[in-house]
């Protein structure tokens, strides 16, 4: 392994990214080799300078106001509509499936009349 290719997977280990597999084979690394410990622990705590350099936002309280009213406001009239149309098209389609399958069968059973004949 290049001195490249271990330090990208150092650093990989060290943001959480690796495969399981890989994880195994560092920590395996880290058991036998102190060098190699010591290099991980660096890029671990590089990694958690990146996250605190990070800002912390704040949402805005409007925001959150909003998010509530929208989940305590009733159903609209339309979305209602909406609801009852659906159920409406779901029952005649069920109707017209019905429909067709009986009429199928009808059909089915005076073919076997007229075999029987």
């Amino acid at each position: 392994m290049t001195p490249e290719e271990r330090e990208a997977l150092f650093a990989s280990y060290a943001l959480g990214t690796l495969s399981s597999p890989d994880v195994a084979d560092v920590e395996r690394l880290i058991q036998s080799d102190a060098e190699a410990a010591n290099e991980i622990e660096s890029f671990q705590q590089i990694a958690e300078l990146i996250a605190f350099s990070a800002p912390l936002q704040q949402q805005p309280s409007i925001l959150r106001d909003r998010v509530l009213a929208a989940a305590r406001r009733k159903p609209s009239v339309r979305r209602r509509l909406r609801i009852r149309i659906g159920r409406l098209l779901l029952a005649a389609s069920m109707a017209a499936f019905l429909a067709i399958i009986s009429i199928y069968a009808v059909n089915l059973q005076q073919d076997f009349s007229d075999l029987r004949e």
